[in-house]
């Protein structure tokens, strides 16, 4: 997966030959695919999350993880598209040697992606879906076979305006979002605890999916001299966003969820991104010694995309699949419905500890941990502020 692979990406899906899977192997293959923005999209996040998976997989491969059986990889690149990702789901849940699924990185897509999953019995674990609203649904699981091992907006959302206001000092906070589910949750989830904890939100604006034209709100938020503004979105607009509000002469900080954390943000939000702020689930790889072989492998695989913060996680996810397949697998020749369903089983039994810290599954697919950290551009880098286990 190191490259030159995209424009096969495009036309669907990828099968990648690993380690173990030569002319001459005679074992049952077992494919783990990934759903992810390949092509188009949030790319920075899906590459990374799709080069931890196959190091996963390689690495399966190489200690015979799961007894009788060879590992392959499978590339859906959803483009950070819905009715894209979900196309890549039904070609997906058809191939009968696919034992389950990584992804998606985008919970708007995630929600196209898992019934048609759930109707092949296939699990899916995700590395970055953050919207409360896919594992839980007035007080049911609406997937079965959907499971996540990063916290959700219900919990971000929270965290980032209490560090907002005691942290930062904030009193104030214009509040923007992208006009998606996901986006809008994790926006009204924050401005809901700051002004429980006591702040004042000056202004609500919603703006198109997509856009990176920002002259209809500018003028209106600067004049208001707000201390802080969230933004509920990702990088590809809250750069621009952030530059556009630089350039009106506001100086207050731009906080934003996961979906700014990358150094694309600081590209595009320019020299004035210094100060800006960031959460993003779990803690930072490169702060966990649990992490270092991970980091190191990744590096000597020579992938040309960094990891970014969900590849760690994407790692994590794949390793929670390759522990359920090697107590499912062996003694079976193919995946069939039945083997399907005790892989999922076997996911819901996880308890283990992985490179981001300790992994298990509520009741509904959720992971047990809480984990967030709270970062700030400085010298136009992200660094770190805060990490803290969320209550």
């Amino acid at each position: 997966m190191r490259g030159g692979r995209d424009l096969a990406l495009l036309l669907g899906l990828t099968l990648v030959a690993l380690p173990g899977c030569g002319k001459s192997t005679k074992q049952p293959v077992a494919t783990i695919a990934v759903i992810t923005p390949i092509s188009h999209g949030v790319t920075a996040f899906g590459r990374g999350i799709r080069d931890s998976v196959d190091l996963a997989i390689r690495e399966a491969n190489r200690r015979h993880a799961v007894k009788g059986w060879t590992l392959r990889l499978a590339v859906g690149d959803d483009q950070s598209t819905p009715d894209i990702g979900a196309a890549a789901a039904r070609r997906l849940a058809a191939d009968p040697t696919v034992a389950g699924v990584i992804g998606t990185y985008n919970s708007g897509v995630a929600s196209a992606v898992v019934p048609e999953l759930d109707r092949a019995a296939l699990v899916m674990i995700s590395p970055g879906n953050t919207d409360p609203g896919l594992s839980r649904s007035g007080g049911s699981r609406p997937h079965a076979d959907y499971y996540r091992v990063v916290t959700t907006d219900a919990v971000q959302g929270p965290f980032g305006a209490e560090y907002a206001y005691r942290h930062a000092g904030a009193r104030t906070v214009a509040v923007v979002y992208e006009n998606k589910p996901v986006s809008e949750k994790l926006a009204l989830a924050f401005k809901d605890r700051f002004t429980a904890d006591g702040g004042k939100i000056v202004d609500v604006e919603a703006v198109p999916a997509g856009t990176t034209e920002f002259s209809a709100i500018v003028p209106k938020i600067a004049p208001l001299r707000p201390d802080l503004v969230f933004f509920g979105g990702e990088y590809p607009l809250a750069g621009p966003l952030a530059a556009e509000l630089h350039k009106a002469g506001l100086a207050a900080p731009l906080m934003g969820g996961d979906g700014i954390f990358d150094p694309k943000f600081i590209e595009l939000a320019g020299p004035g991104s210094d100060g800006d702020l960031a959460t993003a689930v779990g803690a930072p790889a490169t702060a966990l010694p649990s992490a270092r072989r991970y980091i190191n492998d990744y590096k000597v695989a020579r992938y040309r995309e960094a990891f970014s913060n969900f590849g760690p996680y994407a790692f994590d996810a794949a390793n929670v699949l390759i522990d359920a397949l090697a107590r499912v697998l062996p003694g079976r020749n193919r995946i069939d419905t039945a083997a399907r369903r005790a892989i999922e089983r076997a996911v819901q039994q996880t308890d283990k500890e992985g490179i981001t810290g300790h992994i298990a599954f509520d009741r509904y697919g959720d992971t047990v941990t809480r984990e967030l950290t709270v970062y700030r551009v400085s010298n136009g880098v992200w660094k770190q502020a805060e990490i803290a286990e969320f209550r």
